[in-house]
């Protein structure tokens, strides 16, 4: 069974919500999932996203159409915090969700189009098609356990208990 991720959210940049397929070898939807974790997201998913920022920008053209010339100091003010993927008979393509914050301290909300990942329009489908992939990966090892080290500690047991565990193993 393959899984076909189609929505990836970071929620509060410390959750995530994804809706995925189980697909069989056939390429047929077998299942369908929406997984909410409340466990915290790795500061690798968290860069990740991040790295969409520049394409939200440049697919919006709110920012110069040269990726190089993004300055770090500018995208602070943009988030990216939803990944569509969809498939299509025109080939597979994606829409960014995210956020700007205003001098205000309001946020405003940002959509890119869709955009097919082998759009001649949009000069950085190379880089945009690794930055998607590299979410894709996260999210996938974050649904195999892949969380916020800092917080391992939390859900360790008293080192007491676990003697007492091993020592009740033993005598069972």
């Amino acid at each position: 069974m393959d899984i076909l991720l189609k929505k990836i959210t970071l929620v509060d940049d410390r959750k995530l919500e994804v809706e995925y397929s189980e697909q069989n070898d056939e390429g047929y939807t077998v299942r369908d999932y929406s997984v909410k974790s409340q466990f915290p997201v790795h500061n690798d998913l968290k860069k990740a996203f991040r790295n969409l920022v520049p394409h939200l920008l440049l697919i919006n053209e709110l920012k110069s159409d040269k990726l190089k010339d993004l300055k770090k100091q500018e995208l602070l003010d943009y988030d990216v915090h939803i990944l569509h993927i969809k498939s299509k008979d025109s080939g597979d393509g994606i829409i960014l969700s995210g956020t700007k914050r205003l001098s205000n301290h309001k946020v405003i909300s940002l959509n890119t189009p869709y955009t097919l990942l082998d759009d001649e329009d949009y000069q950085y489908n190379t880089e945009l098609s690794a930055d998607i992939t590299l979410v894709i990966n996260e999210a996938k090892e974050y649904l195999k356990g892949k969380f916020d080290d800092s917080q391992k500690d939390m859900f360790k047991q008293d080192p007491e208990e676990e003697e007492t565990e091993e020592v009740l193993e033993t005598v069972n």
